[in-house]
């Protein structure tokens, strides 16, 4: 298997304490997970299906207007805010994986790492922008041979935690 595509463009931009989180290659489930002590909590925030945007499509290498499912979250650890997710996950990728429609308050991470067809293909670091004034990254993943995106922005609670504040 070749390894992702990491893009680290901004990496040495981004404050020191978030550059390892920026750049995980493992489940950032289970890193906070273990950061929080088992108090970890996936609030969702807004679920919707809704067609792929031109750029999306391009990203994805599928035809602009293509369903998808997108899902918004919070994950918190010891109640905290530390990360906002947003996942776009196309029906391709859905059929015949019903868990990933109906995660609730699990993971997408705890699904998706258990999938033994799970590949990474690239990893983006996002530099805050006005619409969303956080560090950020955005990983493509393929499974079962299907693209979906996941999007996580680390939010202020995070280097709270990091720092012991």
């Amino acid at each position: 298997m070749n390894p992702p595509v990491f893009h680290p463009l901004f990496l040495n931009r981004a404050p020191r304490e978030l550059r390892s989180w920026l750049s995980e290659s493992g489940s950032l489930t289970q890193r906070l997970v273990a950061m929080s002590q088992g108090r970890f909590e996936v609030v969702p925030l807004r679920e919707q299906w809704r067609g792929l945007s031109g750029q999306e499509a391009r990203v994805l290498g599928l035809r602009p207007g293509l369903a998808v499912l997108q899902r918004e979250v919070e994950l918190r650890c010891k109640g905290v805010a530390c990360v906002y997710a947003n996942s776009l996950l196309p029906l391709p990728v859905l059929q015949g994986r019903r868990a990933l429609v109906h995660l609730g308050n699990r993971s997408l991470g705890s699904v998706l790492f258990a999938d033994p067809t799970l590949v990474r293909e690239s990893m983006k670091v996002l530099p805050p922008s006005q619409a969303l004034p956080y560090w950020g990254r955005c990983n493509g993943y393929r499974v079962g041979g299907q693209p979906l995106l996941v999007s996580e922005y680390f939010l202020p609670g995070l280097l709270g935690e990091l720092l012991g504040h």
